[in-house]
């Protein structure tokens, strides 16, 4: 499966969708959290999101962003189906990649 993410990297002011390819088989199930860990540590260190291990369960919304558009709050988002997934950040105040200031 193709994931797009909307990517920012702030020193350069610069704004771009990168895109990785993942085995569905190695997500399949796992919430887009998950999907996040696993891209971070098998493929691209670089990308940047809240995960937060202490909470993990929808109650501190600090991971919520876009997926394909949509609202989610993504440690509790299970990937459903071997679809194309599109992410990016929740609003425009973007610190980094997928982590935003609180409103």
């Amino acid at each position: 499966m193709r994931i797009k993410v909307d990517r920012y990297n702030p020193r350069e002011k610069k704004q771009w969708v990168e895109e990785y390819k993942v085995d569905y088989d190695k997500v399949r199930g796992k919430t887009i959290m998950d999907l996040l860990v696993y891209i971070s540590s098998e493929i691209d260190p670089t990308l940047s999101f809240y995960s937060h291990s202490k909470c993990n369960h929808g109650i501190c919304m600090r991971c919520i962003m876009k997926l394909n558009n949509k609202n989610i709050v993504s440690c509790i988002t299970k990937i459903e189906k071997d679809e194309d997934i599109h992410l990016s950040p929740l609003n425009n105040t973007c610190i980094k990649d997928l982590v935003c200031r609180s409103l």
